[in-house]
Protein backbone atom coordinates (compact mmCIF):
# COMPACT_ATOMS: atom_id res chain seq x y z
CA UNK A 1 0.00 0.00 0.00
CA UNK A 2 2.84 2.66 1.20
CA UNK A 3 4.34 1.36 -2.21
CA UNK A 4 2.39 2.50 -4.27
CA UNK A 5 1.95 5.70 -2.57
CA UNK A 6 5.55 6.37 -2.71
CA UNK A 7 5.99 5.10 -6.14
CA UNK A 8 2.72 7.51 -7.25
CA UNK A 9 4.25 10.28 -5.50
CA UNK A 10 7.75 10.03 -6.92
CA UNK A 11 6.62 9.43 -10.42
CA UNK A 12 4.11 12.61 -10.70
CA UNK A 13 6.33 15.15 -8.80
CA UNK A 14 6.58 17.02 -11.91
CA UNK A 15 2.79 17.34 -11.97
CA UNK A 16 2.48 17.79 -8.73
CA UNK A 17 4.60 20.70 -8.88
CA UNK A 18 2.51 22.33 -11.31
CA UNK A 19 -0.42 21.88 -9.32
CA UNK A 20 0.94 23.65 -6.80
CA UNK A 21 2.57 26.23 -8.55
CA UNK A 22 -0.95 26.61 -10.33
CA UNK A 23 -2.64 26.66 -7.02
CA UNK A 24 0.06 29.38 -5.27
CA UNK A 25 -0.56 31.87 -8.28
CA UNK A 26 -4.66 31.56 -8.74
CA UNK A 27 -5.52 30.55 -5.62
CA UNK A 28 -7.90 33.62 -3.48
CA UNK A 29 -7.28 31.89 -0.20
CA UNK A 30 -4.17 33.40 1.54
CA UNK A 31 -3.97 30.10 3.63
CA UNK A 32 -4.11 28.18 -0.01
CA UNK A 33 -1.33 29.96 -1.73
CA UNK A 34 0.82 29.68 1.26
CA UNK A 35 0.05 26.30 1.79
CA UNK A 36 1.00 25.75 -1.89
CA UNK A 37 4.33 27.85 -1.39
CA UNK A 38 5.33 26.07 1.41
CA UNK A 39 4.61 21.81 -0.22
CA UNK A 40 6.35 23.15 -3.79
CA UNK A 41 9.58 24.62 -1.61
CA UNK A 42 9.70 20.94 0.45
CA UNK A 43 9.41 18.95 -2.81
CA UNK A 44 11.97 20.52 -4.95
CA UNK A 45 14.06 20.14 -2.30
CA UNK A 46 16.61 17.50 -3.05
CA UNK A 47 16.49 15.98 0.45
CA UNK A 48 13.04 15.41 0.10
CA UNK A 49 13.29 13.60 -3.69
CA UNK A 50 16.28 11.83 -2.19
CA UNK A 51 14.71 10.21 1.01
CA UNK A 52 11.06 9.39 -1.38
CA UNK A 53 13.84 7.54 -3.73
CA UNK A 54 15.50 5.96 -0.88
CA UNK A 55 11.69 5.11 0.63
CA UNK A 56 10.60 3.61 -2.67
CA UNK A 57 13.66 1.25 -3.00
CA UNK A 58 13.28 0.18 0.32
CA UNK A 59 9.28 -0.42 0.37
CA UNK A 60 9.75 -2.45 -3.46
CA UNK A 61 12.34 -4.68 -2.10
CA UNK A 62 9.71 -5.33 1.41
CA UNK A 63 7.21 -5.42 -1.30
CA UNK A 64 8.85 -8.02 -3.40
CA UNK A 65 10.00 -10.10 -0.25
CA UNK A 66 6.76 -10.50 1.09
CA UNK A 67 5.10 -11.69 -2.39
CA UNK A 68 7.97 -14.16 -1.89
CA UNK A 69 7.36 -15.65 1.56
CA UNK A 70 3.45 -15.95 0.42
CA UNK A 71 4.57 -17.91 -2.41
CA UNK A 72 5.73 -20.67 -0.49
CA UNK A 73 3.22 -20.91 2.21
CA UNK A 74 0.51 -17.93 3.26
CA UNK A 75 0.20 -19.12 6.82
CA UNK A 76 3.48 -18.21 8.81
CA UNK A 77 2.20 -20.66 11.77
CA UNK A 78 2.45 -23.32 9.29
CA UNK A 79 5.67 -22.62 8.41
CA UNK A 80 6.88 -22.18 12.32
CA UNK A 81 5.12 -25.75 12.45
CA UNK A 82 6.86 -27.36 10.01
CA UNK A 83 10.14 -25.74 10.98
CA UNK A 84 9.25 -26.98 15.10
CA UNK A 85 8.72 -30.38 13.39
CA UNK A 86 12.60 -30.45 12.13
CA UNK A 87 14.19 -28.93 15.19
CA UNK A 88 12.10 -30.45 18.02
CA UNK A 89 11.94 -34.35 18.67
CA UNK A 90 7.82 -35.83 19.51
CA UNK A 91 8.67 -36.01 23.26
CA UNK A 92 8.99 -32.05 23.86
CA UNK A 93 8.97 -31.23 27.41
CA UNK A 94 7.76 -27.65 28.71
CA UNK A 95 8.97 -25.95 31.73
CA UNK A 96 7.88 -22.98 32.77
CA UNK A 97 7.05 -22.47 29.17
CA UNK A 98 10.42 -22.47 27.87
CA UNK A 99 11.38 -25.64 26.12
CA UNK A 100 13.83 -28.23 28.10
CA UNK A 101 17.46 -28.84 26.64
CA UNK A 102 16.61 -32.10 26.32
CA UNK A 103 13.80 -31.84 24.19
CA UNK A 104 16.17 -30.56 21.40
CA UNK A 105 17.55 -32.93 19.08
CA UNK A 106 21.05 -33.81 18.70
CA UNK A 107 23.03 -33.70 15.90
Amino acid sequence: MFNCTVNALLNNLPEIAEALEEIKQTSRAPEAKFEAGHLLTAIKDFKFILNLTIWANILREINRMNIEIRKEDPCPFRRLNGWCAQNFTKNETKSNGVLDKRSWRSS
